[in-house]
């Protein structure tokens, strides 16, 4: 084979490799693109993740007041309901003896 042949194989050989860079650095590209796109959505997961913890802290603290508040109204209740059982009595009471006193 002569040097025409040895240049015509060279460059074919340089085609291919030339076609291999431009493979290779598009599929770069893809792989550059694919990695921001990450980066961009694990910023938006970092920020949903801190908004969800910030609700769950204010949920806990509702949650808290609202059972505080439930312990004090049951024990408000618990009081009334005694209230209101000594003032049936005190009426019954009352009511006999006025019944008493008519009669």
């Amino acid at each position: 084979m002569g040097l025409t042949g040895e240049n015509k194989d060279l460059a074919g050989q340089v085609r291919e490799g030339q076609e291999k860079l431009r493979l290779s650095a598009s599929h770069v590209q893809q792989l550059v693109s694919e990695i921001e796109d990450f980066r961009r959505r694990a910023v938006a997961f970092e920020g949903k993740e801190k908004d969800f913890a910030r609700n769950q802290q204010e949920l806990e603290k509702r949650l808290n007041e609202l059972g505080l508040r439930y312990e004090t109204t049951q024990r408000d209740n618990q009081g009334l309901a005694s209230q209101v059982r000594d003032a049936q009595e005190k009426l019954r009471l009352s009511a006999g003896q006025t019944d008493t006193l008519t009669k």
